[in-house]
């Protein structure tokens, strides 16, 4: 009886150990994946070229998106007299 209770709680053992590391290397590949596509600083890939996309001039934000990749980048706080003027290109109205 003694044996068949340690053999189980080897396998319990073994199968909980197994879970956790295959939890912990698929938060590791999500980790790695969401490092890639937001915080890579690789300058080589693209030398972005951005248009602006939208503006609001109440809120006083600019979406801006990459010619070349499409990355967008959102820029906050901006004074409404200075999203007119990158809305416009500094051209007066």
């Amino acid at each position: 009886m003694t044996e068949f209770a340690k053999s189980f709680f080897m396998m319990v053992g073994t199968i909980t150990t197994a879970l956790v590391l295959t939890y912990f290397m698929l938060k590791l590949e999500e980790k790695f994946k969401s490092w890639r596509k937001n915080g890579c600083k690789i300058k080589c890939l693209c030398k972005h070229e951005y248009d602006v996309e939208f503006t609001n001039s109440l809120f006083g934000e600019i979406s801006l998106k990459c010619r070349k990749c499409g990355k967008k980048k959102i820029i906050k706080n901006l004074s409404s007299e200075l999203v007119d003027k990158l809305w416009w290109g500094g051209r007066d109205e």
